[in-house]
């Protein structure tokens, strides 16, 4: 008896291959989609992210508006008050304004699927049906 695949064996690999094919453009198909998919929520993201952004500096230009009139306000006492405990609180009040951070978000440029190369049908397909110098 040689090592051989019998003719219903050849006949169940070939229906093997081609499942695994079908199989394989299914879900070709389905990274597609999912890639198709991913992209556009990625780029409805980044145009909220554009949006968020924009508050942000408004809100720093708030800030920097506040901070001014309130350093203007400052400067405008005298000596004697700003260096009074009710100085102090004023600068202490200016300096947590000051502090305020506001910076923009970083877009997202991808999100990528994995791309699984999907081997079975080729090795399959490649697999000895008879043993070779039998």
């Amino acid at each position: 008896m040689a090592f051989a695949l019998t003719k219903q064996e050849q006949t169940d690999r070939d229906a093997a291959v081609e499942r695994l094919r079908n199989a394989q453009a299914s879900m070709d198909d389905a990274r597609g989609a999912a890639e198709s998919a991913i992209a556009d929520a990625v780029n409805a993201y980044n145009v909220a992210v554009e949006f968020y952004n924009i508050a942000v500096e408004d809100a720093a230009m708030f800030r920097d508006d506040l901070v001014s009139r309130l350093e203007d306000e400052f400067d405008s006492r005298s000596e004697t008050w700003r260096d009074s405990e009710k100085g102090a609180d004023a600068q202490t009040f200016i300096d947590e304004w000051q502090g305020l951070e506001f910076a923009a978000l970083d877009l997202h440029h991808d999100i990528e699927v994995n791309d699984d190369e999907a081997e079975h049908v080729e090795a399959l397909e490649q697999a000895p049906t008879r043993m070779e110098n039998a």
